[in-house]
């Protein structure tokens, strides 16, 4: 991926004497003197790589044994990131470049086909993840709790439990030019309604600059990359 522009900046060199200025700039800027002030910051870039690992049959309890939800399988994710641009072969100290940058815990859920058999205000494995996720880090980005309209008829109420939305909730997500996040590490919650799949994903900015440059630069519709940055 080409390094990205962070920022741009001016800075006036106020006219000594008189002579071409820019316009609209407070006194007057020497022209020539301050171009030669213009910077331009960028970030990221280079090559990246990731590598993902599992421990054969290692899962994880969130929460305590009555009302947990189990994390299976754990997938720990590693990130490497240097300079070059073009394909070669790995640098010398690659092990020191890669770098631990997030870790992936698959759950299972009710799919749409299960919740139609339930009731409507049954609480799903995706639901009870969800509470706890927010009972440690705050709501998400953009969280809001949504009401329901139950219209009763004839032959009764018309809500279906194949409705419901499951959305993709962000704990610190990617701003500004969307290259990565701007904390130490974001929490992204998942689930394919589908299939039951759900994924609560730990990730540091590296992980984001990998998406990024997945999607950017030969593979749009980059999964990875739809569930840090996709809306909902």
């Amino acid at each position: 991926m080409q390094p990205k522009e962070k920022q741009t900046d001016i800075t006036c060199v106020p006219i000594a004497a008189p002579g071409a200025t820019m316009s609209g700039a407070p006194e007057g800027c020497d022209f020539q003197a301050t171009l030669l002030r213009y910077r331009k910051t960028f970030e990221g870039g280079g090559t990246y790589v990731l590598s993902e690992y599992a421990i054969d049959g290692q899962g994880f309890r969130f929460g305590d044994e009555a009302t947990g939800v189990v994390l299976h399988p754990v997938i720990y994710q590693f990130c490497a990131n240097w300079g070059q641009t073009k394909k070669s072969e790995l640098p010398p100290n690659f092990d020191a470049l890669n770098r631990f940058c997030g870790m992936k815990f698959v759950f299972e859920s009710e799919n749409r086909e299960q919740l139609r058999k339930l009731p409507d205000d049954h609480e799903t494995t995706y639901d009870r993840l969800l509470e706890k996720l927010i009972a440690r880090y705050g709501r998400p980005e953009g969280f809001t709790r949504r009401g329901k309209v139950v219209i009763e008829t004839m032959e009764g109420d018309s809500t279906d439990a194949n409705d419901r939305k499951f959305g993709i909730w962000r704990w610190c997500p990617a701003h500004g030019n969307g290259l990565h996040t701007g904390c130490a590490a974001s929490v992204v919650l998942s689930l394919d309604p589908v299939t039951g799949k759900g994924t609560v994903l730990y990730s540091s900015p590296l992980l984001w600059e990998f998406a990024y440059a997945r999607e950017n630069y030969g593979f749009r519709g980059d999964p990875l990359f739809r569930m840090l940055h996709a809306r909902n």
